[in-house]
Order: structure tokens, then C-alpha cells, then sequence
């Protein structure tokens, strides 16, 4: 039985990602953010949190990534509801910047660290299509366009969370899948509080994004 929108606090939202082929095959970049809201008095609506999402987070990665990436899909479900599914919502921005990127594999990657101890509370986001010009060897430059300045931009945005137009405020949290009972209702959600959000100067690798053999 679906529970009641005055007690769903946590929304997740999924950026489904896409690296156009480069010589090799495309591949998905996908992010996950679990946000919470402090107060249940307007109910929370899935579009409007997509849309706020999408101006207050995706619009600062979009400078900053190769035009060859597209996050075709923002995906929004409420976790603490076993029997909620997924809402796909279409999203047509694709990144700015037009010249040679680094491989798939190749991100930038942000920590997420909270207010509580552990593996299971800490939290990555994995950001592709990284344009060469903004490296210097194996760093991100402050003197590189586009900067370092605007990835620790974004990092600002994901800590300060938003708000949506219901007026309600959505905070960062790392939810615990490992610790937390999502499969049936009542659930039981584990998370903790997004305290600070940290970017990696070095570039991170995601092996899931490897490109398929050419010869």
C-alpha cells in the first residue's frame, strides 16, 4: 500500500546521462541524489522538484561539461515508498562546450561527506564528458576553461540544496541502501546529513564507462 504524500521527506532524482560515440559506442552517466525536505506542509509534486532541480543543480554542470553530453532523462521517485515508481521527465539541455573531451571513462569527481562515520555514509558523484581544455595533465587548473571555479560552483549548489515551487526545501543526504529496508512498506530509510561537498582536482575513472574495443 502506497503511503500518503504528507509522509514522503525524501525524493530521489536521477540524472540519466548520455556520452555521444566518439569513434566507439556511446555510454550512460548516470548520477543519483537523494535529497530531504525539513517540513511535510505542502505536499511535495514530482515535476516541481524536477524543475528545480534541473535550474539550480544541472544548469551549473551543463557549462561545464562537452557538448557531447545530454542528460536526456531527470527521473524522480520518493524511496521511502516501496510501491512508487519512477516519473521520467524529458530534458532537452546538452553540455556547452564544443571542443575535444577526454575519454568516457574519464570524470571529475565530487565527496560527499556528512555528519556521520563510515563507508556506507559517504557519498561520490561521477560527472563525464570532461572537456580536455579544462586539464592540465592529470589536474583540473584554476587557469582552464572552463575553471576550476565552476566546478567547485556546482559543488556550492549541491551542498545548498533548493527549493521547489511549493516553497518546500530539498537538502542533500546520502542514503544507506545497504543499511536502510526499501524493498516493501513500511520502509525503513537510513541516511545521513550532506555536510560538506568536496571536488577532486585529480580526475577520478569509471570503468563502467570504457568504450568497446576499436580496431
Amino acid at each position: 500500500m502506497s503511503i500518503p504524500l504528507t509522509d514522503v521527506h525524501i525524493a530521489e532524482v536521477v540524472t540519466r546521462g548520455l556520452l555521444a560515440a566518439g569513434g566507439s559506442d556511446s555510454q550512460n552517466c548516470l548520477n543519483v541524489y537523494h535529497w530531504i525536505r525539513g517540513t511535510t506542509t505542502v505536499n511535495p509534486d514530482k515535476s516541481n522538484i524536477k524543475a528545480a532541480f534541473v535550474t539550480n543543480i544541472l544548469a551549473a554542470l551543463y557549462p561545464l561539461v562537452s557538448s557531447d553530453f545530454t542528460s536526456p532523462l531527470v527521473s524522480v521517485r520518493y524511496p521511502e515508498d516501496a510501491d512508487d515508481q519512477y516519473t521520467d521527465y524529458s530534458n532537452a539541455t546538452a553540455g556547452s562546450i564544443a571542443t575535444d573531451r577526454l575519454p568516457d571513462h574519464s570524470c571529475v569527481t565530487m565527496v560527499l561527506r556528512t555528519n556521520k562515520r563510515g563507508r556506507r555514509y559517504q557519498g561520490q558523484k561521477h560527472f563525464g564528458g570532461v572537456p580536455e581544455a579544462s586539464t592540465t595533465k592529470d589536474l583540473l587548473t584554476a587557469g582552464a576553461s572552463p575553471l576550476l571555479t565552476g566546478w567547485l560552483a556546482l559543488a556550492t549548489a549541491i551542498q545548498a540544496g533548493f527549493t521547489d515551487s511549493d516553497g518546500n526545501v530539498w537538502t542533500p543526504i546520502v542514503l544507506s541502501r545497504k543499511f536502510s529496508q526499501l524493498k516493501e512498506n513500511p520502509t525503513v530509510v537510513i541516511y545521513a546529513d550532506v555536510k560538506q561537498v568536496l571536488v577532486n582536482k585529480n580526475l577520478g575513472t569509471m570503468r563502467s564507462r570504457r568504450v568497446a574495443t576499436v580496431r
